[in-house]
């Protein structure tokens, strides 16, 4: 089924052989979100539970560093209007994440049927990009404004 939704990319561990991998948030299914409310909600516990094993106080400490950064990682929401969709993204998919705008598609039932247009709303900025990457011990790589 297609679905209206908002979407990230995310970095699992290990720190020299980083896997990425994509978490859909699809409103058909659930209450509409915005970025910040899926960031702190779903994005920052998914980043925690695969780069942190540590004691409940130094997991809280990191949760607090990570709270405010959703604008870090490459993101993008997915638009209808009169049946047609939109992905509007921050054109910051790089080669080395193995996930193409048709695999973003995908998750929202999309099939290489959406418009995809670039909006500087969604562009990964380069202050929280750099803030995410210290606290993980890794160098971000991708374009950030």
């Amino acid at each position: 089924m297609k679905s209206a939704g908002i979407w990230y990319l995310y970095p699992k561990p290990p720190a020299n052989n980083i896997a990425w991998e994509i978490y859909a948030y699809r409103f058909c299914e659930r209450v509409e979100l915005d970025h910040s409310m899926l960031w702190e909600q779903y994005i920052v516990p998914l980043i925690l539970d695969g780069w942190v094993s540590i004691s409940t106080t130094r997991r809280q400490a990191l949760k607090n560093k990570l709270a405010n950064l959703p604008y870090a990682l490459p993101r993008g929401r997915v638009v209808e209007q009169s049946n047609a969709f939109t992905v509007y993204w921050g054109d910051d998919l790089h080669p080395t994440f193995g996930i193409t705008q048709r695999d973003i598609e995908a998750c929202f039932g999309l099939h290489g049927s959406a418009r995809w247009k670039t909006d500087d709303h969604e562009h990964c900025q380069k202050e929280d990009r750099d803030t995410l990457g210290a606290v993980l011990g890794i160098v971000p790589f991708w374009e950030a404004l």
